[in-house]
């Protein structure tokens, strides 16, 4: 029920303190709540489907009050996952989020994000393209967000309210062995009354320069403005990919609205 981090995993709703358990805890960093409950929970399989142009799985998770400490809610979560194939264009893969509160009369705090990782010939030659559509005169009205000092290898991952402008594409940078390391977080400044004559989502790109030039496009809609990347992949677990996690608020979004 949220995405990336909350600061000291600790959170204010309605005038109730929640303590959330804190999963990353660098020494003398930070020590945060991280990524939400689902990516280590078991899912329920609800229904499957396939099809010559289709195959789709659906799960779900059901928090009970109980079962997530620090988030004494009820809801009902949906996943599906859709990958088709076309004759004529490139397959897509699609995930679903649907939530349902169950409370009976009564809010919850909540926001999404997935976590995908896109494999690369290598990092420091990929190129990020973020979505231009509404932007006036192709001028990038993306930000990117002020952490803490040291940030993003040794500071605070958490808003500090402050932000910069952003291009709309550039090289990750560094070396093969050693890209740039990038734990960051950028999110579109675009009026709603611009996304008007634009696709329903965002299009976001990673271009494998460093490979077959093969260009991966990542479609969130529009509820989802605020995107991470992370390219520490190479230096932590030693593989070539790229995390690019679109989600529907910043992070510490309890804290921040």
């Amino acid at each position: 029920p949220f995405a990336n981090r909350i600061a000291n995993g600790t959170y204010s709703f309605f005038g109730t303190k929640h303590y959330l358990s804190r999963n990353e805890c660098p020494t003398g960093i930070r020590c945060d709540a991280l990524h939400g409950f689902l990516f280590n929970r078991t899912l329920r399989v609800l229904r499957s489907e396939t099809a010559p142009s289709f195959a789709s799985l659906t799960l779900g998770y059901n928090f009970d009050g109980t079962n997530s400490p620090g988030w004494p809610f009820k809801a009902t979560v949906e996943l599906e996952y859709r990958l088709t194939a076309q004759t004529s264009e490139p397959g897509v893969a699609y995930i679903t989020t649907r939530v349902t509160n169950t409370e009976m009369s009564a809010a919850l705090p909540f926001f999404n994000s997935w976590h995908p990782y896109f494999k690369v010939a290598d990092v420091s030659k990929a190129t990020i393209r973020f979505d231009v559509c509404g932007s006036k005169s192709n001028v990038s009205a993306w930000r990117h967000l002020t952490m803490g000092a040291g940030a993003p290898r040794k500071g605070d991952l958490i808003p500090t309210g402050h932000s910069t402008p952003w291009s709309s594409s550039w090289i990750i940078g560094g070396t093969r062995e050693r890209p740039t390391y990038m734990d960051d977080e950028f999110v579109s400044t675009t009026p709603n009354d611009d996304f008007d004559m634009c696709p329903k989502n965002f299009e976001q790109q990673i271009v494998d320069e460093g490979g077959d030039g093969d260009v991966v496009v990542l479609f969130a809609d529009r509820q989802h403005r605020v995107f991470q990347i992370f390219t520490g992949a190479k230096e932590g677990w030693g593989w070539d990919a790229i995390a690019l996690e679109p989600m529907s608020a910043l992070a510490d979004a309890y804290n921040n609205g």
